[in-house]
């Protein structure tokens, strides 16, 4: 960790050795290790001990040249950029976003967890449902297509299986698993706020498909800071 995230490069452990049978030893690795602690208790002391790791530094082999070098040749001699941490996180961000737009990546999907949640938790929560579009079909001159989006709404209702209805009229039950999810105005497909029940199945959980449904972005990021306070108070009274 030390090493290679902080960069303490001149604490590599040699592990063995073909000239040094010391090299490697129990003795030996004991000894590097007090000396990496008694370094870092020093930093602790003088508070120069770093938060952050710094950037990683790709070490490049360099080659003979065999004739002309080509265009991505050229780029991959190009000159080594170094980057402090801040500029380096903020170029992944850039790119992490870049990626999310072009569809490449899905950060989202990425954090959900691989069970559903009991429908019951459900009240309150926000959650993303996969909903078809028909949207124009810029292939041809006429025409609509289907696309599919992940609809962020808030779950208000949730039908208990053997009272909720639709509506007062209606005289068919609403089957347990159907939610009564409000969506916002939305000016991109020129929709107004609404409210619609939908019926969520557990082997849709995360699934990209039709109704295929997972928690939106700030129900993760409420669920994340729970579990990180949730965490620190256990540590506070351990």
């Amino acid at each position: 960790m030390r090493t290679r995230g902080l960069q303490w490069v001149e604490f590599a452990a040699r592990w063995s050795s073909s000239t040094d049978e010391y090299v490697g030893t129990v003795e030996e690795l004991t000894g590097h290790l007090k000396e990496l602690i008694e370094h870092e208790r020093d930093l602790r002391e003088n508070d120069e001990l770093p938060d952050v790791a710094p950037p990683p530094v790709v070490r490049r082999k360099t080659f003979k040249q065999l004739g002309t070098p080509t265009a991505q040749a050229e780029v991959l001699m190009a000159a080594r950029e170094e980057l402090t941490p801040d500029e380096l996180r903020e170029a992944a961000e850039d790119e992490r976003d870049r990626l999310e737009e072009a569809g490449e990546i899905d950060h989202v999907a990425d954090a959900q967890p691989e069970r559903p949640p009991d429908f019951a938790s459900l009240l309150n929560v926000h959650l993303e449902v996969r909903w078809p579009y028909r949207v124009p079909d810029q292939a041809k001159k006429r025409g609509y297509k289907t696309h599919y989006i992940w609809a962020e709404g808030e779950v208000v209702e949730i039908a208990d299986g053997t009272t909720t209805k639709r509506t007062p009229q209606c005289k068919t039950v609403l089957a347990w698993g159907a939610v009564r999810i409000k969506w916002p105005k939305d000016s991109r497909y020129d929709e107004d706020e609404s409210f619609t029940w939908t019926v969520l199945v557990e082997d849709s959980w995360r699934k990209e498909k039709h109704l295929g449904w997972r928690f939106a972005k700030p129900e993760l990021a409420r669920r994340g800071a729970a579990a990180r306070a949730a965490k620190r108070a256990r540590a506070d009274t351990s």
